[in-house]
């Protein structure tokens, strides 16, 4: 109890409660038992590990085995009832996959598995080259096999007991890997197909090194763009607005012209002489009319609502450049995620090899060694590692989101923005120290969503081949329905987390302020999330299409690719995906910013007086274009007209009870 008590301890003189933008002086733990759980639920892995580890032996996954029984590069113990086990193995550390030829089906994918000394070095084949393959039978048959001659070889591949084709390999974490590009040349010889996926594989692995340094260029370019993307949002934002009007209207012009050629055409036919898909096809091009027609009408009147509301969402793009300026290591804190990531899924991966190593040995036939789960009780491990897997991801990511609106909000709120210090590392300290729980409460939330899809998705794997058409179409709607659900979840935790940053509430409190004000301000955020969404998708697309251009010039003039395209493809593949990761944060960013300036308008009457706000944080020049986007309805007073007194003393919440008064230093290190 000395963690939670010392955590309930945490006190800030300056923090600012969002919900009454008063001055709250404590900022306290929250959702303790959700941190409790988390912890333990985690231990349980530790348990499962210990347990794993008693029943099986972890080094079969780590120097790997063969199919007799025999761990390779170690001295086996012997197995009853495997009589090519217990051998040692010490100078055989590679495991080599053999595949063996079937007397009804040829060559197949099937294969054995046995320890080498060392991998092989050429391709060989038994139509090809059955006198070598004869001379190395000590190397690559079963252990302990004398072959003499070539029907001999051919009578123990039938029974697989020699390989019918031996790649040339690399070692690679003590497996022999075929040699991708000669492994294809065979695979092409054999089936005859897929030619240009070798010359295309073989054009990446040649030119690995200029596909490094174009990813590391496109990470460069998509920081840049998220630096200064307040110079291109107006431009971007308008011109894009106006092409889609514009291609709308075409749009519906063009099915109409379409609609009326064909009509006419129809017209000109005489009607004994007209088949009935001629008569069909007009009637599917008015029906593909009305609907488009009223699909972009429908678009278009939205788009004429939200206008007005693009200069808000302008405004939002520059304030949130401005913060990634102001924070630029900001940007940088999907790598910092990736590292906790990492080293999550290591430690649940090292897990998850003691569970995958519980098992107890069978024999099959040609005195192959099988394995089998050790107790029922070991299947079940499977699931508790899922569960672990997807709440411990899901923390992780939401922490991730919580930082980042936390440096946001205090830079927001923070009136000599040139001396803001490390926002970053006080958001972490204040996540660990106070809201830890909170962050655990969503996201076992959101895991309590994605277990089920998994489990029905797992059952729709399982049905498929079956005749049940009814069983599924249910199983589809069911998952369609949870996917659509945890996406709606994820959007609405992820305002929690802003709000929890903001105000330091607990998660339930922090969740219904966040819906309040996601529909107070519903046409703001449908303006953020359509429009934004658009300008983000094109920034991505932007960065995107410049590394795909650099690289095309740059990999023409290598002669020695045969397709020049596809290395440019990958790094612009990479790009798109890094450009993704910045713009994340930037999207983060923004929702952060918006529920400031809401909760800011809202409280401080800023919309109808800017001027006279002295603890409004936003500019004034902003606060006139909500005004003049027609959201000054968004206001105190607006809202203690339309809405009962109990909703107010709901907002205000827990800034009264914790007491508005006085304050302290406004750079308070968790003063948000």
């Amino acid at each position: 109890m000395g963690f939670l008590s010392c955590c309930c301890e945490c006190f800030t003189d300056g923090h600012i409660d969002r919900a009454t933008f008063k001055r709250a002086t404590k900022r306290s733990c929250t959702d303790v038992l959700f941190l409790i759980l988390l912890v333990l639920f985690m231990a349980g892995t530790v348990v499962i590990g210990l347990i794993s580890h008693k029943q099986g032996d972890w080094r079969r996954l780590v120097y790997g085995f063969d199919d007799y029984g025999n761990i390779c590069g170690v001295e086996n113990e012997k197995i009853a009832g495997a009589p090519l086990s217990g051998q040692d193995m010490t100078k055989r550390p590679s495991v080599f996959f053999m595949l063996f030829k079937n007397e009804f089906t040829g060559y197949d994918l099937g294969y054995t598995a046995r320890c080498v000394e060392e991998c092989p070095d050429e391709d060989l084949t038994v139509v090809d080259n059955i006198d070598e393959m004869v001379e190395k039978s000590d190397l690559y048959c079963q252990y302990n096999l004398t072959v003499d001659d070539d029907a001999e070889y051919m009578k123990q591949m039938d029974l697989h007991r020699c390989p019918g084709l031996i790649y040339k390999s690399h070692t690679i974490l003590r497996r022999c890997i075929p040699d991708v590009k000669d492994a294809l040349s065979v695979v092409v010889t054999h089936f005859e197909k897929m030619t240009w996926l070798e010359y295309a594989f073989a054009d990446v692995v040649n030119s690995w090194k200029q596909i490094t340094g174009m990813c590391l260029l496109s990470i460069v370019i998509a920081a840049l763009m998220t630096l200064f993307v307040r110079f291109l949002a107006r431009f971007l934002i308008y011109v894009s607005t106006v092409l889609f009007i514009v291609g709308a209207i075409l749009s519906i012009a063009a099915v109409w012209y379409v609609f009326v050629m064909e009509y006419k055409k129809l017209q000109a036919i005489p009607e004994d002489d007209r088949l009935s898909s001629m008569e069909n096809q007009v009637d599917y091009f008015l029906y593909l009319a009305i609907a488009v027609s009223i699909v972009m009408a429908i678009v278009l009147l939205i788009l004429v609502v939200m206008f007005p509301r693009m200069k808000v969402v302008v405004k939002l793009f520059e304030e949130a450049s401005r913060v990634v300026q102001a924070i630029p290591f900001i940007l940088f804190t999907p790598v910092l995620t990736f590292i906790v990531l990492s080293l999550f899924f290591a430690y649940w991966l090292f897990v998850t090899v003691f569970v995958a190593t519980a098992e107890k040995t069978t024999i099959e036939a040609h005195l192959f060694v099988r394995y089998e789960p050790a107790e029922a009780y070991v299947r079940y491990f499977w699931w508790y590692m899922l569960v672990a897997l997807i709440w411990g991801m899901e923390f992780i990511l939401a922490a991730h989101q919580f930082v980042i609106a936390f440096a946001t909000a205090k830079w927001y709120n923070f009136e000599d923005k040139s001396n803001l210090s490390c926002p970053i590392i006080k958001g972490i300290v204040c996540l660990m120290k106070n809201h830890m729980g909170s962050i655990a409460l969503g996201s076992f939330i959101i895991t309590l969503v994605k277990i089920p899809r998994m489990i029905l998705m797992y059952i729709d794997k399982k049905l498929k081949g079956t005749e049940n058409a009814a069983a599924k179409a249910v199983l589809k709607c069911m998952q369609c329905f949870l996917w659509c659900l945890e996406k709606v979840l994820k959007f609405l935790n992820k305002n929690a987390y802003i709000v929890i940053a903001l105000t330091g509430k607990s998660f339930c409190p922090s969740a219904q302020q966040a819906m309040v004000i996601l529909v107070s301000n519903a046409l703001r955020v449908a303006a953020l999330n359509t429009i934004g969404t658009f300008v983000i998708f094109l920034c991505k697309a932007g960065v995107s299409a410049i590394v795909a251009a650099i690289g095309l010039i740059w990999f023409k003039e290598d002669e020695e690719l045969n397709y020049y395209f596809v290395p440019a493809v990958c790094a612009a593949i990479f790009a798109y995906f890094a450009a993704s990761c910045f713009f994340g944060v930037f999207d983060l960013v923004l929702d952060t910013l918006l529920v400031c300036v809401s909760e800011d308008s809202h409280e401080n009457d800023a919309v109808d007086a800017p001027h006279e706000c002295k603890t409004l944080k936003a500019k004034p020049e902003f606060m006139r274009d909500l005004k003049d986007a027609g959201d000054q309805y968004d206001t105190v007073k607006s809202r203690k007209k339309k809405e009962p007194k109990s909703y107010n003393v709901e907002l205000q919440g827990e800034g009264e009870k914790q007491g508005g008064g006085g304050g302290g230093a406004e750079n308070a290190d968790e003063n948000v």
